[in-house]
């Protein structure tokens, strides 16, 4: 295992008590309609059987539980045992069925052409070989299917040093609002340490993204592109849009 892996399943297996609590809010609150609207919304079309998805990085299974309630057949991966649990506790509890398993991302365990659509959320920024996952998400995808990626610069900062100014002016405007540092609250877990360890070293805080996304999915042959530079205004409360505004939710969609 890879030092950067190690830090990815250490920070996601530590942290995995605290982002469940950030799914079952987001559940019983206007986000669970917003994303599902979102993810179905920009899904290929399916005539004559169940749409076929499979969400990259559940975490504690958000995901799979609003898609299962939209009658979509869900296959749901994570790299941490402790998130799978989670994951499948969640969606045990909704009673919903969703074929979730321990998996990493760089490495599908499934046949070419299975799935409709592929859908990662704040996923990619942890992958310490991006280009190599994005292919093998590509690799399960059914002609005409979509691969959908929400995330964000969210490293971007610790390469970059006008992005670094721009985290640094944004930051004394959140310190003012809320009494509270960005990092401070980006770092929230058991183990703060690991948290900044991952966040400095991942690969995709080197590169400008979507630009990045959008070169490597087209060298994929994908052949239809959409991006939304401001999808987190759909998804995000007013609260967490002011957080990131130093580094906003961007959507990448790119179909085969």
């Amino acid at each position: 295992m890879s030092k950067l892996q190690d830090l990815v399943e250490r920070n996601w297996t530590e942290s995995a008590e605290r982002y469940d609590g950030f799914v079952e809010r987001d559940l019983n609150g206007p986000k669970r309609d917003a994303w599902r609207s979102l993810i179905l919304s920009n899904a290929p079309e399916k005539k004559n059987d169940r749409l076929k998805v499979l969400d990259i990085g559940t975490g504690p299974g958000f995901f799979p539980i609003i898609l299962a309630s939209a009658d979509v057949e869900v296959s749901a991966i994570d790299c941490t045992k402790e998130m799978v649990r989670i994951a499948e506790r969640n969606v045990a509890k909704a009673e919903k069925q969703a074929d979730i398993r321990i998996m990493d991302s760089h490495s599908l365990d499934f046949p070419d052409g299975k799935f409709d659509l592929v859908v990662s959320r704040n996923v990619a920024w942890t992958l310490s070989d991006p280009e190599r996952a994005y292919g093998e998400w590509a690799r399960v995808l059914r002609p005409g299917g979509r691969i959908l990626i929400f995330d964000a610069n969210w490293q971007r900062h610790y390469h970059d040093e006008e992005a670094r100014r721009r985290f640094e002016e944004h930051d004394k405007k959140y310190f003012a609002r809320t009494g509270e540092h960005l990092e401070d609250f980006i770092q929230q877990t058991a183990d703060p340490k690991t948290a900044g360890d991952l966040r400095s070293s991942t690969p995709l805080g080197k590169f400008q993204r979507p630009q990045w996304d959008f070169d490597i999915l087209l060298k994929l042959d994908l052949r239809r592109f959409h991006f939304d530079l401001r999808v987190g205004e759909e998804v995000w409360t007013p609260e967490e849009q002011f957080r990131y505004l130093y580094a906003p939710m961007f959507m990448v969609m790119g179909e085969r």
